[in-house]
């Protein structure tokens, strides 16, 4: 196999000389040129804990998001804000609407 020099080959593809560079000691090393996907982010809740905020809710619908999070604090060690609290419950389809008795 011919090998050739970096700014010949960046001549060739019309891209940088230490593009060419990067993308061959990347072959080299990872044996793949290709681009990997980024971790997401850290999730506040686990699967567990979302499920109990919802049960939460569904016990007393006419608790707040800041008391839930100071349970949560407490019960979880999960220290959240109420608006973390109230995606969640949002992504649950639980909205800030309750019944409430007439008057």
């Amino acid at each position: 196999m011919v090998y050739l020099k970096t700014h010949k080959i960046s001549a060739i593809v019309n891209r940088p000389r230490t593009s060419v560079h990067y993308i061959i000691k990347k072959y080299e090393v990872k044996k793949s040129v290709e681009n990997k996907a980024r971790s997401s982010r850290s999730k506040h809740f686990a699967e567990v804990a979302e499920r109990w905020l919802v049960r939460q809710i569904k016990k007393d619908p006419k608790t707040n998001a800041s008391n839930l999070t100071k349970v949560t604090k407490d019960c979880w060690d999960i220290d959240v804000t109420p608006q973390t609290v109230r995606n969640h419950l949002h992504n649950n389809e639980f909205q800030a609407r309750t019944a409430r008795k007439k008057p």
